[in-house]
């Protein structure tokens, strides 16, 4: 991709050849994007630079909300606050509970609830490949 915009061939991407990915009125955030990529603040963007930006890593979902709640909260714990569980990669585990309020609930690796699984008490989860479920919704006639 880097080389198709660089129609210069200077190895540097300036903001005329930029520019057409600017012009996509779906793509609101481009603009944000590249100029973060650009690190040395010179208004070009180098394959190095390039490369950087699409390779940056990540943390995992859960990892992530785990360190926001530490860099929110310093040191202290809030009574009752749900603290979401995380599997040994940083995503969320298939059950997550507030253990205050007494509700369990099923969520996919990226946190997102399943509808209809929040329970008072424990929800059993089971998360597949690309699927979740919760055990009490599968039909008695799977049963071995």
């Amino acid at each position: 991709m880097f080389n198709r915009l660089d129609t210069n061939y200077d190895l540097l991407l300036d903001q005329s050849e930029l520019g057409s990915i600017y012009l996509d009125k779906n793509e609101q955030c481009t603009k944000a994007f590249f100029n973060s990529c650009d690190t040395y603040k010179d208004s070009l963007i180098s394959n190095n630079e390039w490369c950087y930006c699409f390779q940056r890593q990540q943390d995992p979902p859960c990892q992530t909300e785990l360190s926001n709640m530490q860099k929110r909260q310093g040191v202290k714990k809030l009574l009752g606050q749900y603290i979401p569980l995380c599997d040994e990669d940083g995503y969320y585990k298939p059950t997550q509970c507030h253990g205050s309020v007494g509700q369990c609930w099923c969520v996919d690796r990226y946190g997102n609830e399943v509808m209809g699984s929040r329970t008072n008490g424990v929800a059993n989860c089971v998360q597949g490949e690309d699927v979740l479920i919760r055990f009490r919704d599968i039909p008695s006639s799977f049963e071995a």
